[in-house]
């Protein structure tokens, strides 16, 4: 979908997010999550190389402006992992997050992997709202976090 709009989203475009593409809108990036209460995430974390992270990262724009993003990367041979996910404060609960969620595990099964995880607060009732009705299942309890996962299956299964 790099590239391409998306008929409920027309003005809204996903593309990769290289690293290049990371520095050279680093404050765009971290402007995003700035309303979150608790938000940790600084130059570093979105620097940090991981496994399969610039194949399977992504942001959503709207013209020039960036309204969300995903970064990934490879967890192991069968399963990649979301770091952390925004969408711009304006954009929220307005569908984005689901079709970047839909993004996300499309670009997870076309990469070979079978299984998508996560952690979100224990806290963030609405975030976990939002996972399971995507069918993402709580795996255990990681301190005051859960891990989801979903099982997406492999590209000829879909």
């Amino acid at each position: 979908m790099s590239g391409a709009p998306h008929p409920a989203w027309p003005d809204v475009e996903i593309r990769d997010l290289s690293r290049e593409q990371v520095i050279a809108n680093l404050a765009a990036l971290l402007a995003i999550g700035s309303d979150v209460d608790g938000e940790y995430w600084m130059r570093e974390h979105f620097l940090r190389d991981l496994p399969g992270k610039w194949s399977l990262s992504f942001a959503a724009w709207s013209g020039d402006a960036l309204l969300g993003y995903a970064i990934l990367s490879a967890r192991d041979a069968a399963s990649a992992h979301l770091h952390h996910f925004m969408v711009r404060r304006a954009h929220r609960r307005l569908g984005l997050g689901t079709l970047m969620i839909g993004e996300m595990e499309r670009r997870v099964r076309a990469s070979g992997y079978g299984r998508l995880t996560l952690k979100v607060s224990e806290r963030n009732l609405g975030a976990q709202r939002l996972y399971q009705r995507r069918g993402y299942d709580v795996a255990r309890s990681d301190g005051s976090f859960l891990v989801l996962e979903k099982r997406l299956g492999s590209p000829e299964e879909q």
